[in-house]
């Protein structure tokens, strides 16, 4: 649920800004936003390669139409590295060697499909393992460790 509303909200800033920008349907490249979000890495260069094409076909200045791509790579770097961390890190806590493991495994069976969607499979795993008592050691070693600190100390 936290991710879909951090989606809606980027899917909402790239809209305005785009809007700003002039560019027309602005509202689609905001839906486009909002779903393309859910690819880790990959919806984000997705969305400003067609944002960044959209818009040179429909402004008259390179210049000019290279700000909406920015715009839109901008608004999504920001909401990767910065928003998204901040909301969901505190409760997704991770040990640092379980997720460099997932991500080796995960690309050695899968290539780069697989090293994308490691991490998202190691925090479902991490809490299924929560959630189940018989697994609540593996989730605690998932966990990371200032966090399994905090949970002995309780």
């Amino acid at each position: 649920m936290t991710i879909t509303l951090i989606n809606a909200g980027l899917g909402l800033l790239v809209a305005l800004a785009l809007w700003l920008l002039g560019l027309e349907y602005a509202y689609i490249w905001g839906i486009a936003a909002f779903l393309l979000n859910y690819l880790p890495i990959l919806g984000g260069l997705v969305g400003t390669v067609l944002v960044g094409v959209h818009a040179i076909i429909f402004f008259d200045s390179l210049s000019y139409a290279l700000l909406a791509p920015v715009a839109y790579q901008l608004l999504t770097s920001i909401e990767a590295q910065f928003v998204t961390p901040f909301l969901i890190g505190k409760k997704m806590e991770l040990n640092i060697v379980a997720v460099f493991l997932t991500v080796v495994l995960w690309a050695w069976l899968w290539g780069i499909a697989g090293a994308l969607v490691a991490v998202p499979f190691l925090l479902v795993f991490k809490v299924l393992c929560e959630n189940v008592p018989s697994l609540e050691t593996i989730g605690n070693f998932l966990g990371a460790a200032d966090q399994a600190d905090a949970s002995e100390s309780e």
